[in-house]
């Protein structure tokens, strides 16, 4: 392989340490640099009992929250696969995916026939990217944690953009790619981009990136991790071939 091999990982520390081995698998250096760092809350646990379903809209969501209750036993809608995948490896017997979106799983909600009045518990973060809501059925929220932005780049991460030896950057939420947009921005690195490309799970977090001098910014067929790995691949073949 000709040119840099470096892949700036942007998620939270233990998804992307995670994250590292597939990078590193498929020839890369991973070079991980969090753009957010999840801090848990303090919560009161509800009364599990007075609840027909759980909803959740993260993997981070999951995992605080299963560390807090002993309860396995009630249905979890869950946004997407990774979060589906999450909540089976806690442990909770009857996982159900809506796909990737919320508004995926308002409609897999609203096709369920709960009772008149039925509870469900929206476990999350702090910031959502929409209410979770189903007809016929009360959603009660409780947040478990909060997304931290970090105020720096870390010395190896600016050292590596300002030398150019990076050759794509992930980013998996418009909060991550904003924060980093900010820090390019702050340390006035716009030009060290031209090379690198942005791997994105959605378009809207390639509208976040959209005033950032990219090389290419793409955004995966499919809004998920998967979706975001065959992105790895294709930039893994074109190097071979290229």
């Amino acid at each position: 392989m000709n040119g840099p091999r470096a892949i700036l990982l942007t998620r939270p520390r233990p998804v992307s340490e995670k994250l590292a081995v597939e990078v590193a698998a498929r020839g890369f250096q991973p070079v991980v640099e969090p753009m957010l760092r999840i801090a848990p809350l303090k919560i009161s646990l509800p009364d599990m009992k007075s609840f027909a379903a759980i909803a959740f809209t993260s993997g981070n969501a999951v995992d605080i929250f299963a560390q807090r209750i002993t309860e396995r036993s009630l249905p979890v809608y869950a946004v997407g696969d990774a979060t589906a995948v999450k909540a089976e490896e806690a442990g909770f017997s009857d996982v159900r995916s809506a796909g990737g979106r919320i508004e995926d799983l308002n409609r897999m909600l609203a096709q369920t026939e709960f009772a008149p009045g039925a509870k469900i518990l929206h476990i999350s973060g702090y910031d959502i990217a929409g209410e979770v809501e189903s007809r016929g059925a009360v959603v009660e929220r409780i947040p478990v944690y909060r997304s931290e932005n970090p105020e720096n780049f870390s010395a190896m991460c600016r050292g590596m953009l300002e030398e150019e030896c990076i050759a794509a950057a992930l980013f998996f939420s418009p909060r991550t790619a904003e924060t980093f947009a900010g820090l390019i921005e702050r340390y006035g690195l716009r030009q060290s981009l031209i090379p690198v490309k942005a791997l994105c799970i959605s378009d809207s977090v390639v509208k976040s990136l959209s005033d950032l001098p990219f090389r290419e910014k793409i955004a995966a067929a499919h809004p998920d991790r998967e979706g975001m790995m065959v992105l790895l691949d294709e930039l893994q073949e074109r190097r071979k071939t290229g």
